[in-house]
Parts: structure tokens; sequence; C-alpha cells
């Protein structure tokens, strides 16, 4: 009777068995980790310009990213869902429960939070969308529902009335807009019905 090779060499089958076992392991865990990567992947930014374009498509769940811009100033952006599966004109991704903050060589520190946040990563705009805010350092919040933020030319702008709060004075007014925005050099600009309401601060 013809014996088969496992009893003709019953070592080098165990041997070959044992090769064969630690592949098959190897490939479940680099399939295992591809997946992991893919849910829990961070979002990162080059540092060639402002606000750029994130390196990995697809959903990131609470993205989170620091750095710094080309004028020196530190960023930080996080946010509970990054996606780019969108269809929005001139935007190619979107955030949930956007947070950016902003802090300059200065000393001046500004967050930029909104419920929604739409990325152009060709020339670094953000529309802010839904409980819109802008808080800074100098105790100044801008609340509004949309706004535009453009970081290559820095500057912003309401796309709806806006109301911005100070320690000694509310301004409410149909638009406004900020020229050198996130410097010490801010110029701001309020149009189209402009109201005062002088806080009294003893």
């Amino acid at each position: 009777m013809k014996k088969s090779r496992k009893d003709r060499d019953p070592y080098s089958f165990r041997i070959h068995l044992i090769k064969v076992l630690i592949l098959i392991t190897i490939f479940t865990i680099l399939v295992a980790s591809f997946f992991i990567a893919g849910t829990h992947l961070s979002v990162r930014f080059t540092t060639q310009s402002t606000i750029a374009a994130l390196y990995k498509s697809g959903t990131l769940s609470q993205p989170n990213s620091s750095g710094l811009m080309d004028n020196g100033s530190s960023y930080n952006l996080t946010a509970s869902v990054a996606r780019d599966d969108i269809a929005v004109d001139n935007f190619d991704r979107l955030f949930e429960n956007f947070h950016l903050n902003l802090d300059t060589r200065d000393g001046l520190v500004t967050d930029v939070i909104s419920d929604i946040a739409y990325q152009n990563s060709n020339n670094d705009t953000i529309l802010i969308v839904g409980n819109a805010n802008i808080q800074n350092s100098r105790n100044e919040t801008f609340h509004t529902s949309e706004m535009l933020i453009k970081f290559n030319t820095r500057q912003a702008n309401s796309l709806g009335s806006v109301r911005v709060t100070t320690k000694n004075l509310t301004i409410e007014a149909g638009h406004f807009s900020i020229d050198k925005f996130n410097t010490s050099e801010e110029m701001i600009r309020f149009s189209n019905g402009v109201k005062l309401l002088y806080h009294n601060v003893e």
C-alpha cells in the first residue's frame, strides 16, 4: 500500500502546515488593520497653504488636525465628521460640528464654530452654516446664519444678518465684512440697517 506524503514525512508536513497558518494570520491582521485605519484616520493638512486639502478622501470620524499656517499662526481643527462625498457647488468637503481654533503670533486667538462647514481646498475657502459664530480673545462674538471665510485673502463676509457683541456694545446689521481676518489689524465693516446698542458697564 502506497503511503501518503503526510505518513512518509510527518515532520515536513507539520512545518508546511505551520507556514500556511502563519501566512493566513498575517493576511488577516493586514486586512483588519486596513479597515481600522479607514474608520479612525485623523485629518491632516499640508503646510503649503493656510487651510489646505485633506490628504485622504472618504468619510472620517472625529477628525482632528493641528499645525502652522503660512504666516506662522497655529491652528487646530476638530469636527464630529468630515466627508468629501458631497454635491455642493464650489466645495469639496463637509464638516459637521465644526470648530477651528486660530492663534496668531501677536496673541490674537479666534474660534470659528458652526453646525456645518463646507471647504474648498483649492482656494482655502470655508463656508460656515447654521449657528455660525466667530469668537476672539478681544471678547468679540460674531453670530450669523452663514459666513464665508477666505483664508488666502484673509477676508470674511456674512451671507445673512449679523449680531456682534462686545463688552460695551452690541451691533446688529444686515451684512458685515472683515478685511485682514484673524490679524491684529482687522478692519470690520457693517451695512444694511446698522443698529448700535451700548451697554452700561460699571
